[in-house]
């Protein structure tokens, strides 16, 4: 059964319906309630790596690129399984996070994702501007 959320993503504003957050680069909080976006796998907020010949915080990274994405705009979100595919408009968020190389590719995903992380790592776009 899909289950359809619409809600008004502003940056960490409570609205008269819905309170929504970025909680890391995986997660969306909506109404009090979590939820995982498919085939997405973002690191840890405590998570680290070395981009531009300096350790960053990977995790920190990953969910501001999620909060860039859906600031002060309408999204929408469809039930995946346990987890969900997320829009903007007619831009998957999902699909931008590992494309723009801030998340990997879950197992059992469909192929499209994969090749998004791989143009992502040959571009050395996101996490992956490593020296």
């Amino acid at each position: 059964m899909r289950q359809i959320i619409t809600v008004s993503f502003l940056f960490c504003t409570t609205l008269s319906f819905a309170s929504v957050t970025v909680v890391d680069g995986n997660h969306l909080k909506i109404e009090g309630n979590k939820f995982r976006l498919a085939f997405v796998e973002a690191p840890g907020l405590s998570g680290s790596c070395d981009a531009y010949k300096i350790s960053i915080g990977c995790g920190s990274a990953a969910r501001n690129a999620l909060r860039r994405i859906v600031r002060g705009r309408d999204v929408v979100c469809e039930s995946v399984d346990d987890r969900y595919l997320c829009f903007v408009g007619s831009r998957e968020i999902n699909a931008e996070m590992i494309a723009g190389g801030f998340a990997t590719v879950s197992e059992g995903a469909p192929r499209k994702y994969e090749s998004f992380y791989k143009a992502a790592r040959a571009k050395r776009q996101g996490l992956w501007r490593t020296p």
